[in-house]
């Protein structure tokens, strides 16, 4: 997303999100980011151990439970993406 009316630091953003679209949630990187943050930082946690520290994991158990109640919770996810 390009925002020309804004300082350059953050007037460019990438939104970024770990896991299906229609369930992820998107974090804003804005183009003068210096160092992303841990929760979503690469080797912030294990692709084999689930861990509440870590954005992906976190991300994934959401998309996970939804998908066994999809009618019931999709409103839900998206409201708040």
């Amino acid at each position: 997303q390009s925002r020309g009316w804004l300082p350059n630091p953050i007037g460019g953003v990438l939104w970024f999100g770990v896991d299906d679209t229609a369930t992820t949630t998107y974090f804003p990187v804005y183009c003068g980011i210096k160092e992303v943050p841990k929760h979503w930082a690469q080797g912030h946690g294990s692709m084999r151990e689930f861990s509440w520290d870590s954005a992906f994991w976190v991300t994934n158990a959401v998309t996970n439970w939804a998908y066994s109640r999809w009618s019931d919770m999709i409103g839900d996810v998206q409201k708040v993406q």
